[in-house]
């Protein structure tokens, strides 16, 4: 993992170096603002150390550079003494550690290598968020990683169960082992069976060897088993065997053979109601949860999105050799409001398309997949049972987002007609008519709104927010449900309306 301290003092940078040289980290130098963004753009540190402020070069740039290179980048900014709003500043802008000038060399020891551990930590889980429900899961996988316990993953498809898994791997006495994953429904029952425990030579017909099945590949390691409730009970009975006693046999052989591997399954399904309904063995149900994790959906951790989005985004241009322009804040928006049905994999998707039809500009809403930015274009409105409840509460939201929907499209007929106006303003030189011809026409002035005409529109907007929060006495989180919109926009739009 690399690290880059920028900072003018040499003896600041030689402290840094030798405390993260002595953790494990690559340290990288930069003495100012040019410099550092140069070793941005051709590295992606795991760990900034700033001198603030920098010669040449706003923190807040700096920042959000890196942030699009290594979005799970952790910063320090080493500081003189500042005000409440520079601090403020500062922190919004990415900086997870403040250090205050003058500060021994034992102090600022102390705050770099907690800052570092954090960082091998969140490097290990390579699970990306700030949201208190992947603060939660990085926990368990903390707890449960590094025991020997048989774990169920559940959650809906996409929201990156095997991602969870290869964490748990990571931080187990297991992780420089091998990592097999098997996905269930990938294989007819037959084909599955051969696949976990291996066949003997002449076993069935095409078996013209000995084939060593994945719990013999992985006996020091971990073996994953995605969609565990598609395997059929005549499987279930011998998988069930292994994880009690460690002992299978190969198709069509007598041998008992030990394994040592860890078991760790997924599914999308209720394996509960399964088991019910008599299609998934109790036993065995019982037996893969000794400890169960689950992965909440994206809709459940909005705030984590731009997160996602701006990871995604550059890891696509990195890919595809093309330029990340960013992201404008109606589109922002627009995904912080969409409910992602398909979770982490759908907002995967939606970055590659964006970023690609983009081509170095930034992403707008048109750039999304129709089936995200119409949500805000007024034509349905998508407002599910936990956001909207009660009639009254379904008219409010709908009422709210219409109104949404229509500063949207007239900020972008603002935008357009000023293109025209410019292009009006420089047209292209004439090219000769024929002497019996009518003189072209001179275009008409193109008329552009006014600022005033959103007047009524951001008094309208003002008092629909100032009566949610009113209803819910104050409460932004559940007015912002109210509303239709995620807190980050709520947040946005009070500063912006000053309410």
């Amino acid at each position: 993992m690399k690290l880059l301290v920028a900072s003018t003092d040499p003896k600041m940078r030689e402290l840094v170096h030798s405390i993260a040289d002595r953790i494990g980290f690559a340290v990288l130098s930069a003495t100012d603002g040019s410099e550092a963004l140069a070793r941005l753009n051709n590295e992606a540190p795991a760990v900034l150390v700033l001198d603030h402020p920098l010669r040449d070069c706003d923190a807040t740039h700096l920042l959000t550079t890196a942030r699009r290179k290594a979005p799970m980048l952790m910063a320090l900014a080493v500081v003189d003494p500042i005000d409440a709003a520079e601090r403020d500043r500062l922190l919004r802008a990415g900086v997870d550690e403040l250090v205050e000038k003058p500060l021994g060399d034992r102090g600022l020891a102390q705050r770099l290598e907690a800052l570092l551990g954090k960082a091998l930590t969140h490097n290990q889980f390579n699970i990306l968020g700030a949201s208190r429900a992947v603060q939660e899961l990085r926990n368990m996988i903390r707890l449960i990683g590094p025991t020997f316990a048989t774990v169920l993953i559940t959650g809906e498809s996409g929201v990156g169960k095997e991602l969870v898994a290869k964490a748990l791997h990571g931080v187990s006495s297991r992780r420089n082992e091998v990592f097999v994953a098997v996905n269930a429904a990938a294989l007819a029952s037959s084909v599955l069976e051969s696949e976990l425990f291996g066949h003997e030579k002449g076993a069935f017909t095409g078996a013209d060897s000995v084939r060593k099945g994945k719990f013999e590949a992985a006996t020091r390691g971990t073996l994953f088993l995605d969609e565990i409730g598609e395997i059929d009970l005549n499987t279930q009975i011998k998988l069930l065997r292994v994880l009690e006693d460690g002992r299978f046999a190969r198709v069509g052989g007598n041998v008992d053979i030990q394994t040592g591997c860890r078991v760790i399954a997924a599914t999308n399904k209720d394996l509960g109601g399964a088991v019910e309904k008599g299609d998934f063995r109790r036993d065995l149900y019982y037996r893969l949860k000794i400890v169960e994790i689950q992965v909440p959906p994206l809709r459940e951790r909005g705030e984590d999105v731009p997160i996602l989005w701006e990871h995604f985004a550059a890891e696509v241009a990195a890919r595809n050799s093309v330029i990340y322009g960013g992201t404008d804040p109606l589109a922002l928006d627009t995904l912080s409001e969409h409910r992602w049905p398909g979770n982490v994999r759908e907002l995967r998707n939606a970055a590659e398309r964006a970023v690609l039809l983009a081509q170095g500009q930034p992403v707008r809403r048109d750039h999304l997949p129709s089936e995200i930015h119409s949500f805000v274009s007024g034509s349905s409105v998508n407002l599910p049972a936990t956001i909207a409840r009660s009639k009254e509460e379904m008219e409010r939201a709908a009422l709210y987002q219409s109104l949404v929907a229509l500063r949207a499209e007239i900020a972008e007929i603002k935008t357009i007609l000023l293109q025209m106006q410019s292009m009006s303003a420089h047209p292209a030189p004439r090219t000769p008519t024929d002497p019996g011809s009518a003189p072209p026409r001179e275009p008409g002035p193109i008329l552009v709104p006014d600022e005033d005409n959103y007047a009524s529109l951001d008094e309208m907007e003002s008092q629909m927010i100032q009566r949610a929060l009113f209803d819910f006495d104050g409460n932004r989180k559940r007015a912002a449900k109210a509303l239709g919109i995620s807190e980050r926009t709520l947040y946005r739009k009070l500063k912006e309306l000053d309410a």
